[in-house]
């Protein structure tokens, strides 16, 4: 309810508001990753929790799977900022260019992107 209510409320924002499109962007990567991270301790921590604690109350002994419980919220905090550096495109990049799969730019683009000469002072 509140996430939705978040972003009805962005939505109103970002079309009453004039902003770039790249902001506009930014705000819809960023909402999407809120979302995601709200959805990882649900999965990790709270469903299995849950249902470890519906066997106990319903006397019934798990055996060797009630160590799932453990294992996953020990993957909690690894698991936690994945989505941000998935979901966010300027993250994403970075990581990909630090591991080598990013995309390289030739010679004539880097050039055309950065030219020393449009640093000389215009009057």
């Amino acid at each position: 309810m509140f996430a939705t209510l978040c972003y009805i409320r962005i939505s109103d924002l970002v079309v009453t508001t004039i902003i770039s499109a790249r902001i506009r962007s930014l705000q819809r990567q960023l909402f999407y990753a809120l979302v995601i991270q709200t959805l990882v301790p649900l999965i990790l921590m709270h469903i299995p929790a849950a249902i470890m604690f519906a066997f106990v109350f319903l006397n019934i002994d798990l055996g060797v799977y009630s160590a799932i419980v453990s294992m996953t919220i020990a993957l909690y905090p690894a698991v936690d900022p994945i989505p941000t550096m998935v979901i966010v495109k300027n993250y994403r990049r970075t990581i990909l260019k630090y591991l080598g799969l990013g995309k390289t730019n030739t010679s004539a683009e880097s050039q055309k992107r950065f030219d020393p000469t449009e640093l000389q002072m215009k009057f």
